[in-house]
This record gives structure tokens, C-alpha cells and sequence, in this order.
């Protein structure tokens, strides 16, 4: 059984097509995460805690020397950052 030329064809094409979508797609979320990243970056600069509280997913984890659950214990955790006597906390993705 021979193979036309068209179907070797699509058959080295479409796996190098699913490649490049992956490639789009991937940028895209690169993307989103340093769009959100500089959000909340301007959050804590700006002192909006408002702003801070609404960037984090319902279900967010941040670990240092423990682990803080959730919306409402990272903003108190996070709290003394938006203060009038904080210490500077600047960064950028």
C-alpha cells in the first residue's frame, strides 16, 4: 500500500500546526499572568488593598514560613505592606 504525496503531507503538517496553536496559546497565558502580575504589583505600590484583595483567586495559597489560605487571611497577612509606615515593596514580572 502506497501513501499520496497530499497524505504525508498532512501528516507532517498538522502535528506542526498543533505545535504553533500550542505556542499561541502559551503566549497568551504568558501574557495574562504578567498583566496580572504588574496589577499587583501597582496594588501594593498605590496601597489598594481593595485592588490587592480582588486580584487573588478565592482559592489562592501563599507559603513562606507557613502557608496562608484564601482571600481574607492573605490580605491580613499582607496587610502591614499597605500601611502608611510600610516598608517599600516594589517588583516587576
Amino acid at each position: 500500500m502506497r501513501i499520496s504525496n497530499l497524505a504525508c503531507l498532512a501528516f507532517i503538517l498538522l502535528p506542526l500546526a498543533a505545535v504553533s496553536e500550542t505556542r499561541a496559546n502559551d503566549a497568551t497565558l504568558v501574557e495574562e499572568v504578567r498583566c496580572v502580575e504588574i496589577a499587583f504589583a501597582e496594588s501594593v505600590a498605590d496601597s489598594d488593598i481593595d485592588a490587592f484583595r480582588e486580584l487573588l483567586h478565592p482559592d489562592a495559597r501563599f507559603v513562606g514560613s507557613g502557608v496562608v489560605r484564601g482571600r481574607d487571611e492573605i490580605v491580613a497577612a499582607w496587610e502591614p505592606l499597605f500601611a502608611k509606615d510600610r516598608p517599600l515593596l516594589v517588583w516587576r514580572p
